[in-house]
Formats: C-alpha cells, sequence, structure tokens
C-alpha cells in the first residue's frame, strides 16, 4: 500500500493554534458532525484574528522600511497587500509549420531557423546613385 503525504498550501497568517483547530476539525468531520461545525466556526473566528494581526504587523514593517528608505522589503509588502502577484507565464514558440515547439530542443532548433533567416540575405541590388554619393568628396 502506498501512502502519499499532501502538502496543504498554508496561508502565512494563520497560525499554528488556528492549524491544529483546522486538524481538530478535519478529525472530528470524520466522527461527529456537530462538533465538526463547532470547530468551524473556532477555525474562523481564529483565522480572522490570525490576519488582522498579520496584516497590522506588515503594515508597521512597511511603515518601517519607507522611514528607514529601504524600498525592496516595503515594495514586496505592498505587492502581498495589493493582492497582485507576479505570473511566469512563458510565450509558446511555433515551428514555421504552425504547430508548437515542445522540447526545449525543438524551441532552440526553431530559434536558430529564425535567425539564419533574419540575418542572412542576398546583398541588395546594387544602386548608382548610393555609389555616387559614397565617392563624392564631403
Amino acid at each position: 500500500m502506498l501512502l502519499t503525504v499532501i502538502h496543504r498550501v498554508r496561508k502565512p497568517w494563520l497560525s499554528t493554534d488556528t492549524i491544529a483547530v483546522l486538524e481538530e476539525k478535519a478529525k472530528a468531520k470524520i466522527q461527529n458532525t456537530v462538533e465538526c461545525k463547532r470547530l468551524q466556526g473556532v477555525f474562523i473566528d481564529r483565522a480572522k484574528h490570525d490576519r488582522e494581526v498579520f496584516l497590522n504587523n506588515l503594515c508597521d514593517e512597511l511603515e518601517t522600511d519607507i522611514g528607514h528608505n529601504r524600498l525592496g522589503p516595503a515594495f514586496k509588502a505592498i505587492m502581498l497587500l495589493s493582492g497582485k502577484r507576479k505570473e511566469v507565464t512563458g510565450t509558446t514558440i511555433h515551428k514555421s509549420d504552425g504547430s508548437p515547439c515542445i522540447s526545449e530542443e525543438e524551441t532552440l532548433e526553431r530559434w536558430h531557423e529564425h535567425f539564419i533567416s533574419a540575418l542572412n540575405h542576398h546583398p541588395g541590388v546594387p544602386s548608382n546613385e548610393l555609389t555616387m554619393k559614397q565617392h563624392q568628396p564631403q
């Protein structure tokens, strides 16, 4: 029998006591629904309190960082408070036939093809006007 470990994403503001209530609630869910509902209410109250404490501490740190001209940590705190996250999304590279490149090797080969075609051109048609201007004294 294989046992799998489930890693839950933890909110940074939840305290260990609140996590313990959540684990108790999970156990009570199996045995007693009344106890589960009570623990759900306890969890919600504690989570709200923990979040408020977390945000107040974050705002205090933000004010301190700005007061000491430490803009890097201040910017990170502002991004955390605003809820904006950087989403790194890759751009899909397509082959010359239009199908997407699946492997890194295909992507590198496609970039190689692109630069070979973009940078290797036949010389342009000779122009008498350009040649004459090139030879005129300035």
